[in-house]
């Protein structure tokens, strides 16, 4: 009965090792560690190595998707598809293939083929800035109001500096309007005192500088808005924890 319970212990032992080892093994690894240290080109490559050393137990399945999340990490989308492609496909692995694609800018293939997850598709509309879409599928906040260029470019045309203003660059208004009108007032003052010279060289730099402003005032409100939404889709990604899945 001794010797019955001693050949019961050794088999569990026997038994149970290998699902510990198979758990365990890669965190383990000088793959692991190097992942750990920040050094992600260098694990991918023992990673790598991990799936033809044949001496060890892996999960092959597992390696595979470790090395195509790294990938993702580092902008490798295309390694990333590679690794998953060897897969068989479900949930995860095609979530992890549409952001793949996603990230490509192949949005309609990531939602149509791949995406059965309504996080996902209501991130890939915010990053397509179609965030009245986006809302159909996640609860988002209210998206930044933005500024009209156009109108900014016509206030600018009416008072030199007030399109810049409009778009938030109070300073650089003011200055604008500054500049531009004592370049036009000593135009005028030249003229006044018959001297042709200066009056048409400052009449010349003042209208390029209102050329300017126009121009500036309607980049303006470009930068604004664009400012604008990248800081409102990195705030609704984090919120949405969207790196989760790297």
């Amino acid at each position: 009965m001794i010797c019955l319970n001693g050949m019961n212990k050794i088999l569990i032992f026997l038994i149970m090792t290998p699902v510990f080892c198979f758990s365990n093994a890669l965190d383990n690894t000088f793959a692991h560690y190097l992942e750990n240290e920040g050094e992600i080109e260098s694990s991918i490559i023992e990673y790598k190595r991990l799936l033809i050393d044949s001496s060890q137990i892996y999960n092959t399945d597992g390696i595979h998707i470790k090395i195509s999340r790294l990938n993702m990490r580092i902008g490798n989308y295309k390694d990333a598809l590679y690794e998953l492609n060897k897969l068989e496909n479900n949930d995860k692995i095609n979530n992890l293939k549409g952001i793949s694609y996603m990230m490509l800018g192949d949005m309609e293939r990531a939602r149509n083929d791949y995406f059965r997850n309504d996080t996902l598709i209501g991130i890939s509309y915010i990053l397509e800035n179609r965030f009245n879409r986006a809302g159909k599928y996640i609860d988002i906040s209210n998206p930044p109001k933005l500024k009209n260029p156009y109108l900014g470019l016509t206030l600018s045309i009416i008072i030199p500096g007030m399109g810049r203003v409009y778009a938030g660059r109070t300073f650089d208004g003011i200055y604008s309007f500054m500049l531009i009108g004592s370049s036009a007032l000593s135009s005028y003052l030249y003229f006044r005192d018959n001297n042709r010279v200066f009056g048409y060289t400052y009449g010349v730099i003042s209208a390029l500088l209102y050329m300017g402003n126009l121009y500036g005032s309607y980049k303006a409100c470009k930068i604004y808005n664009n400012y604008s939404i990248d800081v409102y889709k990195n705030n609704e990604l984090i919120k949405l924890k969207f790196s989760k899945w790297f």
